[in-house]
């Protein structure tokens, strides 16, 4: 905002209220038969992870990342589950967590992706491989472990990070994933 070099830089939710809404009807456009939630689910998995400093902000700071319209719009992927929030948990030392999912292939081709966890190193999830045929769905299950046992004693911890799913390495969808 602002005029020449008088720029005023502004942030927040007021300032990112108005592009969501905008790239979501552009994605109502391309999807008019998407209910609000796939369209949801095409903003957030479509974000880019956002950081500073060579280091990723933890989910609880960025949400699913920044809203990227370019790559929404192209999506081949979408899931029922956009986020994967497992609240406050006690963890001893190793816990596991069942989570399922529906993904559906929204290209026209078929599509073969790898899944796997990235982030805190506190999580797994064990990798899989996924191949849906154009316009196909398949329910998955995602088993998430969450390792108190290397917190060295930290009483409270975020364990955060996304399910993503790639093809020949390049990231096609992804699901933010945490816990506290």
């Amino acid at each position: 905002m602002g005029q020449g070099k008088d720029i005023v830089q502004m942030s927040g939710t007021s300032m990112a209220s108005p592009h969501v809404t905008g790239v979501a009807a552009l994605l109502k456009q391309i999807h008019p038969d998407f209910s609000a939630s796939q369209i949801k689910a095409l903003l957030m998995g479509g974000a880019k992870t956002i950081g500073e400093n060579g280091k990723d902000y933890s989910v609880s700071l960025q949400g699913s990342g920044r809203v990227q319209a370019d790559v929404s719009a192209k999506l081949k992927l979408i899931s029922d589950v956009p986020s994967l929030s497992l609240g406050e948990l006690g963890v001893e030392s190793k816990k596991t967590i069942r989570r399922s999912m529906k993904i559906k292939n929204i290209s026209a081709d078929s599509v073969t992706v790898h899944v796997a966890f990235e982030g805190s190193s506190f999580v797994s999830v064990p990798a899989q491989d996924l191949t849906l045929g154009a316009g196909s769905a398949q329910n998955i299950s995602v088993n998430i472990t969450l390792d108190a046992s290397q917190m060295n004693d930290e009483r409270i911890r975020e364990m955060d990070g996304w399910v993503k799913f790639t093809q020949n390495g390049q990231e096609l969808y992804r699901i933010p994933v945490l816990a506290i």
